[in-house]
This record gives C-alpha cells, sequence and structure tokens, in this order.
C-alpha cells in the first residue's frame, strides 16, 4: 500500500540521486512533498502553474520570472 509507495520513491530518489522535487503552488501534494523531503533529503520547490492569478498584462511574465528565479537557485 502507501507504505511500499514511500518506500519506492525513497529507493529511486536515492539510486538516481535525485535531490529535487517539483510541485505547483496549487498542489495538493504538498504535504507528501514535504514527507518525501524530510525522508530523503530533497529540497521542494514550488513553481507558479500560472493557472490562476492577476490578468494584467505583466502577469505572465512576472510569473515566468518567478520560476525562472526558482530555478536559477538550484544552479
Amino acid at each position: 500500500g502507501v507504505i511500499c509507495f514511500f518506500l519506492a520513491i525513497f529507493g529511486i530518489l536515492g539510486f538516481f540521486g535525485i535531490d529535487a522535487i517539483f510541485i505547483g503552488n496549487e498542489s495538493e501534494s504538498a504535504a507528501v512533498a514535504q514527507t518525501i523531503s524530510s525522508e530523503t533529503g530533497a529540497t521542494v520547490y514550488t513553481l507558479n502553474t500560472m493557472m490562476t492569478g492577476d490578468v494584467d498584462p505583466d502577469a505572465y511574465i512576472d510569473q515566468l520570472t518567478q520560476n525562472f528565479e526558482i530555478l536559477s537557485e538550484m544552479a
């Protein structure tokens, strides 16, 4: 069940050396991501899905810039 799922995820992350977990800002899986992070040491990054938000002309570019800044932290 659930325990097997988490053990598989932990194993995959460790085997491949994955140290980042990406979730959307409207994700309902934040708690799961935090659990995986606490068990594996992977960092959780929250990206803006751009599915909701401001409708002003600069909103899209602002959200893209925000996502780029988050991804740039990884480099």
